[in-house]
C-alpha cells in the first residue's frame, strides 16, 4: 500500500494549494506584522523545457523525457494580494508562502500542456536487466521488466498529444454558448481508459486493486470530476485542468518503480550517475535549520534530530531536506547527496516562528556537531539578507567555526531588491562563510517572487564596502518553481520558493565535501568553487539580479579551468607545488603500444583553489569509466564526467599531434597510404669486394633490408613497427642514416654488423588535421639508435637462414610511445631482441620469406620523470610472412602476398610516478607509482596483396595494393579496416 499512499499524498498536495489560512495574532492579542511573500506575477514554467538534452541512451534507448514544449504555467500567477500568515516572531521558513489560496488567487491560471509534442521520457525498450549507466548509473530501475504495458516511454509519447487535444477541446467547450460536456467527458474517459490499459498491472501489483480503485477514483474525486456526471467537467477551470494533469503525471510515475525525474535536474547539470561517481555524499555532514521532520518520514537514509523545538510542523523541513538527501530507492524524490548525514535542528516554536537567539543556538549547535554546511531556508520578510541574520552570523561565539562551516541561506520570496546595506561585525563568521540563493524558472529567468541582491553590500561598522562583499558577490540562483519534494508524511508534493533553490546548492556542496573531505575545513574555497562554476546569467559577470549565475552541479564537481590543472610527476617537489606540467601539455603518442582496452590509465591532476587544492582522477582509458578503485582505505569512483568535460575542452583547441613525421615523404610512403613518413630522401651506396667477400652499404631513409643477408623484405613499410612485421626494433630507429658491413666467413656463412638511426630533423603533425605544426614542440625530437648483428647461413642457392641480435636505445620513447609535458619519458629506454628469418626460392619465379622477432624493453627509473617501463620490462613480438612471384601477367611484373603481425606487447607495463592524495581527510600528498598494463587486447593482424608492373619501356608504371587490418588501434579506437590503393605514373 506504500505506493498508493504516495499517490494520495501527491493528490493531497494539489488540494493543499486551495486551502485557506486564518489570521494569526500574538499572545498579547496584537496583530503581527504581515508577511506578503510573493508580490508580482509568477510565470512558473514559461517556455520550452528540455530537461534531459544532455542525457542520451539513458535507459538503453534515447531519452528525451520532456522534449516537447512544456508550458505548464504559462500565464500569470497572482497568488497573494492580501496579508498572509502573520507571525509573532521575526523568522519564518519560506514554505507556506507558496501555498496558493482561493479568493483573489488564480493558482494555476493559464495554459499548461506539460507533455505536448515529442515527449518521450523513456523512449525505447526499458525492459532492462543490467546496469544503466548514462543517466542512472548503477541504479537498476527496471530490473523486473517494464512496468507499463507497451513501454513507459511510449505511453507518455502517446498520452501527451492526447491530453493536448482534450485540453484544447475542453477550453473551447467552456467558451461555447451551448457547451456539450458529454463529448468532453467521453474524450477524457478515453484518456483514463487508455491509461488503465497501460498502468493497470502496475497499480494492481502495488495496491491489490484495479486501476480505478487503486488510483484514478481518488484523484478524480480530489478534483471534483465524475465520469458518470458530464456536468462535473464544467466546474473545472483552466488552472484546475492544468493542475490535474500534473497530478496525473506525478501519481502514475509513483507506480513506475523509479525515483521521479524532475525538470531541475538537467537544468543544473545533475544526474544520479554524477552523485554515484562523487560518492553520494557518504562522508558529508549537513546541518539543516528548519521545521521538524516527522519520524514517519522515511525518505532519508541518515537523519539525526539535532535539537530545537519538538512541535508539529508544516513539513517544510522535510521538503527542503529531500532535495539534499532523499534516498535513491525508486520512491518519489531524489536528493543530490542521498548518503549524506543530515543533522536537523528546529528553531521554530509552536507559533511557527523563531527569534534571533533560536537561530544562533541552532548555528552553534550544528557547527559544534561537526557539520560543514548548514542550510537555512528562512529569513525576515522583505529582505534578501536581513540585518538580524547578520547579527546571528557575527556572534562572537561562532568565531571558532569560521574555518569549518559554510552557511547557505534562501534569499526570500517577495520579489524584493535589497537596497539597504548590511553591517557585518568583526566577531563570528565571515562573509566568506555565506552563500545566498535566489530562484529561477525553467528558462533561467529570475522568478518573479525571488528576492535579489541589488547593489547592497556587507559593510563594516564604519560603512566600508570591501571588494567581494557586495550581496551579489555572495549570491547565485537555482531552480525554485514547482519542485517535487517530500511532504513529511511519506509522500510527495510540489513546492515553490527560494527555500527549495537553496538545498540544491547545499546538495552540490555536500558532494564536494564528500569527494574532497579537506574542503570541509575550507568554506571560502568551497564557496569559490560553487560561484566560479555557475552559468553566467543576465549581465555579463556578477550582476545585481543573478549574482554569479545558475548553479551547475556537474561543473562544480569538475575543474574550474582545465587549462590550469597541474600534474606532479617524477621528481616534482610537491611540498612547494613544483609541477612537471599542466594537464593541457600532457599528451601521449601510444606509438606501438595498445593503450585502448587495458585498465589502469589515469592522470591525477590538481587544481589549486585558494589555500587548498582538489585532485581529479582523469581516466585515459574507456575501461576506467565508473570503475571503483581503493586508495589508502577509501574507495573512489573514476570521474567520467571529468573525462567528458576534458574532451569537450580539448576539442576546442588544436590537438597536438601524437605522431612524429619527417620533413618529406617519399613516393613509396605515399603509395602505401601510411599516416606518417620517415624518409628525408632515399638512396644508398653499396660497395662489394668479391675477392675479400666483403660488402659495405650506407644510406638514408628506409632501406633497412640492407642490414640483412636474408632477401625478401623490401616493401617500404616492412620494418614499420606499426604496420610491417619485420624487425620492428630497426623500424623504431628508421628514417635517418643506416650502414652495414657484411663479411663472408665461409662459402655459406656470413656475418653482418650494422646500425640505423632516426633523422636529425623531425616535424610534428596535428592529430586531427594532419598538417605540420610549427612553433613549440609537443614531443622531444626522437633520438633512437639501433645496432644489429646477424649471422646468416645459405645451405643452398635457394635457401638462406638468418639469426640476428638487435639492441635499441630510444632517447625519449618506449617502443615508439612518446609523451609530452608530465607524460614525458624520463630516461632512455634500452631494448634487446632476437630475430629469426629465412628465404626459400620455391621456383625461379616464386619465393617465400618469413621473419619473426622477440624483444624485451628493460625497466627504467621513473623517479626523475613520470613515465617509463615498469619493473620486469616489456616483452613484445612481431612476424611477417610473404610470398613473391614475378612475371605472373607479363614479363617483369611482381605480385606480393603477406601475412603480418606488427609489434605486439605480450607482457609488461608502463610505470607512471605521480603525486596523489595519501590522506583523503587532510588532503596530504605523496608520490606513488601506477602501472599501466599493456597486454591483453586483441592481437593486431594484417593481410596485404600488391601488384607492380611497368609498360612502354618502363616509361609507365602501375602499382596497386589492398590491405586488411584486423583489430587495428589508433586514437579513434579499435577497428577493422580495408585499404585499397593504386598508382599510375608516366616518365618522359
Amino acid at each position: 500500500m506504500a505506493m498508493l499512499r504516495k499517490t494520495l499524498m501527491m493528490t493531497a498536495a494539489s488540494t493543499v494549494l486551495t486551502t485557506g489560512v486564518s489570521s494569526a495574532q500574538t499572545s498579547s492579542g496584537e496583530e503581527a506584522v504581515a508577511f506578503k511573500p510573493m508580490f508580482g506575477d509568477i510565470v512558473a514554467f514559461q517556455g520550452d523545457i528540455l530537461p534531459f538534452t544532455r542525457m542520451t541512451n539513458s535507459l538503453t534507448g534515447d531519452i528525451t523525457p520532456f522534449a516537447g514544449d512544456l508550458v505548464p504555467f504559462a500565464g500569470d500567477l497572482v497568488p497573494f494580494t492580501g496579508d498572509l500568515i502573520p507571525f509573532a516572531g521575526d523568522f519564518q521558513p519560506f514554505h507556506g508562502d507558496f501555498t496558493p489560496f482561493y479568493g483573489d488567487i488564480s493558482p494555476f491560471w493559464g495554459d499548461i500542456t506539460p507533455f505536448w509534442g515529442d515527449i518521450m521520457p523513456f523512449r525505447g525498450d526499458t525492459s532492462l536487466s543490467g546496469d544503466i549507466v548514462p543517466f542512472w548509473g548503477d541504479l537498476i530501475p527496471f530490473a523486473d521488466g517494464d512496468v507499463v504495458e507497451g513501454g513507459l516511454g511510449n505511453y507518455w509519447a502517446e498520452i501527451g498529444p492526447m491530453w493536448g487535444d482534450i485540453y484544447a477541446f475542453w477550453g473551447d467547450t467552456a467558451e461555447a454558448s451551448s457547451p456539450d460536456w458529454e463529448n468532453v467527458r467521453d474524450e477524457f474517459a478515453g484518456l483514463v481508459s487508455f491509461s488503465a490499459e497501460r498502468w493497470g498491472t502496475a497499480v494492481a501489483q502495488e495496491t491489490g486493486k484495479d486501476f480505478y480503485q487503486g488510483f484514478a477514483n481518488e484523484l478524480l474525486s480530489a478534483f471534483g470530476l465524475d465520469l458518470d456526471d458530464p456536468a462535473s467537467f464544467a466546474e473545472m477551470d483552466a488552472a484546475s485542468r492544468s493542475a490535474f494533469f500534473m497530478a496525473w503525471y506525478d501519481g502514475l510515475m509513483a507506480f513506475s518503480g523509479i525515483d521521479q525525474i524532475d525538470h531541475w535536474m538537467p537544468q543544473i547539470g545533475w544526474s544520479p550517475l554524477l552523485t554515484q561517481e562523487q560518492g553520494a555524499g557518504r562522508d558529508a555532514r549537513v546541518g539543516l535549520i528548519d521545521a521538524s521532520i516527522s519520524l514517519q518520514e522515511d525518505t532519508f537514509e541518515y537523519l539525526v534530530h539535532a535539537g530545537g523545538y519538538e512541535v508539529e510542523t508544516t513539513g517544510h523541513g522535510a521538503a527542503v531536506a529531500s532535495l539534499i538527501a532523499a534516498r535513491h530507492d525508486g520512491q518519489g524524490t531524489m536528493g543530490i547527496a542521498p548518503n549524506a548525514t543530515v543533522y536537523a535542528y528546529n528553531p521554530f516554536d509552536a507559533t511557527g516562528t523563531a527569534d534571533t537567539p533560536d537561530i544562533a543556538d541552532a548555528v552553534s549547535t550544528l557547527a559544534g556537531m561537526g557539520v560543514s554546511v548548514i542550510n537555512m531556508s528562512l529569513g525576515v520578510p522583505g529582505a534578501t539578507f536581513h540585518q538580524d541574520l547578520a547579527d546571528v552570523m557575527t556572534d562572537p561565539g561562532l568565531r571558532a567555526f569560521a574555518n569549518d562551516v559554510l552557511v547557505v541561506t534562501a534569499a526570500g520570496n517577495e520579489g524584493a531588491v535589497q537596497t539597504t546595506d548590511v553591517v557585518w561585525g568583526q566577531g563570528g563568521l565571515l562573509t566568506s562563510n555565506l552563500i545566498l540563493v535566489g530562484s529561477v524558472d525553467v528558462t533561467g529567468q529570475i522568478s518573479s517572487f525571488s528576492n535579489r541582491p541589488g547593489e547592497a553590500c556587507f559593510v563594516s561598522a564604519s560603512g566600508n564596502c570591501a571588494e567581494g562583499d557586495r550581496l551579489m558577490d555572495r549570491f547565485l540562483v537555482a531552480p525554485g518553481e514547482l519542485l517535487l519534494v517530500a511532504d513529511n508524511q511519506g509522500g510527495t508534493m510540489r513546492a515553490s520558493g527560494t527555500s527549495f533553490a537553496a538545498p540544491l546548492v547545499t546538495g552540490a556542496i555536500s558532494l564536494l565535501h564528500d569527494r574532497w573531505p579537506w574542503l570541509q575545513q575550507h568554506p571560502e574555497e568551497t564557496a569559490e568553487i560553487i560561484f566560479a562554476t555557475a552559468q553566467d546569467l543576465g549581465e555579463e559577470g556578477v550582476d545585481a539580479v543573478y549574482g554569479h549565475g545558475l548553479l551547475d552541479v556537474e561543473a562544480s564537481q569538475s575543474p574550474i579551468d582545465f587549462a590550469d590543472l597541474t600534474v606532479y610527476a617524477g621528481n616534482s617537489n610537491i611540498a612547494y607545488r613544483t609541477s612537471m606540467g599542466r594537464v593541457k601539455d600532457a599528451v601521449l603518442d601510444p606509438g606501438t603500444l595498445d593503450l585502448l582496452d587495458n585498465g589502469g590509465y589515469y592522470l591525477i591532476a590538481f587544481e589549486n583553489v585558494g589555500d587548498t587544492s582538489r585532485d581529479f582522477r582523469v581516466p585515459l582509458s574507456q575501461m576506467l569509466h565508473g570503475v571503483n578503485t581503493s586508495l589508502f582505505g577509501r574507495v573512489e569512483t573514476f570521474q567520467r564526467h571529468v573525462a567528458r568535460r576534458l574532451m569537450d575542452w580539448a576539442h576546442t583547441t588544436s590537438a597536438a599531434g601524437f605522431a612524429p613525421q619527417t620533413l618529406a615523404a617519399t613516393r613509396e610512403w605515399s603509395l602505401s597510404f601510411t599516416p606518417t613518413g620517415t624518409g628525408q630522401g632515399e638512396g644508398f651506396i653499396r660497395f662489394h669486394s668479391e675477392e675479400d667477400g666483403l660488402t659495405m652499404v650506407g644510406g638514408l631513409g628506409t632501406g633497412l633490408h640492407n642490414l640483412s643477408q636474408v632477401e625478401g623484405f623490401t616493401a617500404p613499410d616492412a620494418f614499420d613497427p606499426r604496420r610491417g612485421g619485420a624487425n620492428p626494433m630497426l623500424g623504431l630507429a628508421a628514417g635517418g642514416s643506416f650502414a652495414a658491413v657484411a663479411k663472408e666467413l665461409t662459402g655459406s656463412l656470413s656475418l653482418t654488423v650494422g646500425y640505423a638511426g632516426t633523422p636529425l630533423e623531425q616535424v610534428q603533425q596535428d592529430l586531427f588535421t594532419g598538417a605540420p605544426m610549427n612553433g613549440e614542440r609537443t614531443f622531444a625530437v626522437q633520438n633512437n639508435v639501433a645496432a644489429h648483428t646477424e649471422l646468416s647461413y645459405a645451405p643452398s642457392e635457394r635457401m638462406t637462414l638468418g639469426f640476428g641480435v638487435t639492441a635499441l636505445n630510444e632517447g625519449d620513447s618506449v617502443l615508439g610511445a612518446q609523451g609530452g609535458g608530465a607524460l614525458a619519458v624520463g630516461e632512455s629506454t634500452s631494448s634487446v631482441g632476437l630475430t629469426l628469418s629465412g628465404r626459400l626460392g620455391l621456383t625461379e619465379r616464386l619465393g617465400l620469406s618469413a621473419t619473426a622477432t622477440g624483444m624485451r624493453a628493460l625497466a627504467t627509473d621513473t623517479n626523475q620523470a613520470g613515465l617509463g617501463v615498469a619493473g620486469g620490462g616489456i616483452l613484445a613480438s612481431s612476424f611477417r610472412v610473404e610470398a613473391n612471384m614475378t612475371s605472373l601477367l607479363k614479363e617483369g611484373d611482381r605480385v606480393t602476398l603477406a601475412a603480418i603481425q606488427p609489434l605486439n606487447v605480450e607482457a609488461g607495463a608502463l610505470s607512471f610516478n605521480q603525486a596523489q592524495v595519501t590522506d583523503r581527510e587532510t588532503g596530504e600528498l605523496g608520490m606513488a607509482s601506477n602501472e599501466w598494463g599493456l597486454s591483453g587486447g586483441p592481437r593486431h593482424l594484417a593481410f596485404e596483396s600488391a601488384y607492380a608492373a611497368s609498360f612502354r619501356d618502363d616509361r609507365m608504371q602501375l602499382s596497386a595494393f589492398t590491405r586488411y587490418d584486423l583489430n587495428d588501434v589508433d586514437m579513434t579506437g579499435r577497428h577493422n579496416a580495408l585499404s585499397v590503393g593504386a598508382r599510375l605514373a608516366f616518365t618522359y
